[in-house]
């Protein structure tokens, strides 16, 4: 990976969100093996299924779901139980009022 030695570099970074498109699953995995910093994704997951692969494959550190995309408190529900099962924290993203 051609940044990972800068993101290894001690800066202390709280977290990383996102470092690139959901749409590359296998990627983002390697990222978050190959960095210290937390990698923090799901803004853009709607449905527990797409949480569902990106857990499975340890593609991330943390789920950080945006609740208002959700078609109902159900759906989120399944997502927070997806990442129970797999150990891995969730921490909602913050959503704006419209």
């Amino acid at each position: 990976m051609g940044f990972t030695p800068v993101l290894n570099r001690g800066w202390n970074l709280l977290w990383f969100e996102e470092p690139i498109s959901l749409e590359h699953i296998d990627v983002l995995a390697e990222i978050t093996h190959a960095i210290s910093t937390p990698i923090y994704v799901g803004e853009d997951l709607c449905l527990h299924h797409r949480f569902h692969d990106l857990l499975g494959n340890q593609a991330t550190d943390i789920i950080m779901p945006d609740i208002s995309k959700y078609d109902g408190l159900s759906e989120c529900r399944r997502i927070v139980n997806i990442a129970k099962i797999c150990y891995i924290p969730f921490v909602p993203h913050k959503t704006a009022v419209r």
